[in-house]
């Protein structure tokens, strides 16, 4: 809901060295935000504030997974079709 922290969870099968949340308003004029997951096991947690998600704008946001400097990639990413929205949106409730 709009004005409430926004929890979110990601789980991992595969050995990650670490996961960064990219967020932003649907609003292309606004550079992403990120924060650095916390992991607990195979979980990894990040939230967005309440004052952020107090917003008119739907919300956008990725993940980028990575082992080292030269192992990362984006979540949920293209396809090689690239036929796949390369984010989640979650409108305003």
């Amino acid at each position: 809901k709009s004005g409430e922290p926004l929890k979110l969870e990601l789980t991992v099968e595969r050995d990650v060295g670490s996961i960064v949340l990219f967020y932003r308003h649907v609003n292309q004029a606004e550079r992403f935000k990120t924060i650095e997951m916390k992991r607990s096991g195979k979980n990894f947690r990040a939230s967005m504030s309440s004052d952020y998600t107090n917003t008119l704008y739907p919300l956008q946001y990725y993940f980028e997974l990575r082992n080292n400097a030269e192992d990362a990639w984006l979540f949920p990413g293209l396809t090689k079709e690239l036929t796949r929205q390369p984010y989640f949106i979650i409108r305003k409730l």
